[in-house]
């Protein structure tokens, strides 16, 4: 009887030992995809007085640091922000959103239309950069008076 429990008790061990020599592996591959995000805080509000005109009519405004993008991007190559906007209406008036331009950070003033125009071309991970907008309204004096709105949209794509 003796003999049965030993050699059971070696039994168990080396089948319980040998399952703890099988051992296998994996790896895990992880791929992440560029990305880009950007939001926009704060809002711009041009006062036009009859002073602003000069003796031809013309009258020009500058509003800075008003709004304020924040960029985001894990992209080696950076990303590109694009800026396009409705056309100003107040009433049954209007007038062209290319009377509007915009200044992200340093760069120079890029005149707004309703398509998509480069605003600001990022080099490299950024994390949560913030820039501030500059704002310029040139009117020609043909604009009626009244008050007027236009929507400005910003879009951010990571480059490639």
């Amino acid at each position: 009887m003796r003999r049965f429990s030993l050699a059971s008790l070696f039994l168990a061990v080396l089948i319980f030992s040998s399952l703890s020599w099988a051992a296998t592996s994996h790896d895990v591959t992880v791929s992440i995809s560029p990305f880009a995000r950007l939001s926009v805080t704060g809002t711009v509000a041009f006062q036009v007085d009859p002073n602003d005109f000069d003796q031809n009519g013309f009258a020009s405004k500058e509003v800075a640091d008003a709004v304020q993008l924040t960029v985001k991007t894990n992209s080696s190559t950076g990303c590109m922000v694009s800026a396009s906007g409705t056309d100003f209406t107040g009433g049954a008036a209007k007038f062209s959103i290319g009377a509007l331009k915009v200044k992200i950070g340093s760069g120079n003033y890029v005149p707004l239309s309703n398509s998509p125009a480069q605003v600001l071309q990022i080099q490299g991970v950024k994390n949560n950069t913030t820039y501030p907008v500059t704002f310029q309204l040139n009117l020609d004096g043909s604009e009626p008076a009244g008050n007027y709105s236009a929507t400005v949209t910003y879009t951010v794509a990571a480059n490639s």
